[in-house]
């Protein structure tokens, strides 16, 4: 039986390398992208994707790449608090690398404890010759950080959104306060609430859809994955807006299901 060592290495070098890029001032996340962008043409090989995935993970690259530098989109944070204790530096770069791995270790006991979570990794590997075997997690793997990067620039775009017609709101609820005498001034309370909270309901429903029309996942799937990315939104705030975390989490998931699918079909 072949070792999963080795694949897996592949995965774990080429993930730090991705990470190290995005360190580089001012063009190391768009050297990050492109080197995605080159890891989803493997992929499109390796992997058996459908036409369309084969669309519209480019067409999330290019609106990543667009969107980043209009909107300024944070992440790769450089220090955090963390229930008390400040992180920075090297110590930053451990603790998100933690960080990560413990969502990792939380998504597959999710998956132990759920039956509608996903099960069986639908990117199926095409060719059973070695090269490929041993470069599918890593391929793999990157298109976890095409969908974290997109959704996370996604993400933004709703912040901004919801704040653009933040004052439109509130006049509603201060209109609807007046004419009730108060009564309908909770609004403006519920919608303080609300604001930060529908983007990333909003965002984590889409994450959910993608997989759900992508790889014909049920709809149970769809709320899991839609409860990930929660997670992974969770994290990335937790981080000071870094990407790492759920980058570790998306990847690794991605790139140990189908390491798996990998020995199951032999080298």
């Amino acid at each position: 039986m072949p070792s999963i060592f080795l694949p897996l290495l592949i995965a774990a070098i080429v993930f730090i390398f991705l990470i190290w890029v995005d360190t580089i001032p001012k063009v190391g996340r768009y050297l990050k992208y492109f080197f995605l962008f080159l890891l989803f043409l493997g992929a499109a090989v390796v992997l058996q994707l459908s036409d369309f995935q084969r669309l519209f993970y480019p067409i999330m690259l290019t609106f990543t790449f667009i969107t980043v530098p209009i909107l300024a989109v944070d992440t790769n944070a450089e220090k955090t608090s963390f229930f008390g204790n400040a992180f920075k530096g090297l110590g930053f770069q451990i603790f998100t690398l933690i960080f990560g791995v413990f969502i990792l270790v939380v998504m597959f006991v999710m998956q132990g404890s759920n039956t509608a979570s996903i099960l069986n990794f639908p990117l199926a590997i095409t060719s059973t010759s070695d090269l490929n075997q041993f470069l599918a997690p890593t391929l793999s793997g990157s298109v976890g950080f095409i969908e974290n990067a997109f959704f996370i620039s996604f993400l933004q775009v709703m912040v901004l959104t919801l704040a653009k017609f933040s004052g439109l709101f509130e006049a509603f609820w201060a209109f609807l306060g007046s004419i009730s005498g108060g009564v309908l001034s909770i609004g403006s309370v519920i919608q303080n609430v609300l604001n930060p909270i529908i983007p990333v309901i909003v965002v984590a429903v889409s994450f959910g859809t993608l997989h759900v029309v992508a790889y014909q996942f049920s709809l149970a799937s769809m709320i899991w994955a839609g409860m990930i990315f929660t997670i992974f939104t969770i994290s990335y705030y937790l981080s000071n807006k870094d990407t790492t975390p759920m980058d570790v989490a998306h990847y690794g998931w991605n790139a140990i299901h189908t390491a798996g699918r990998a020995l199951s079909i032999g080298f």
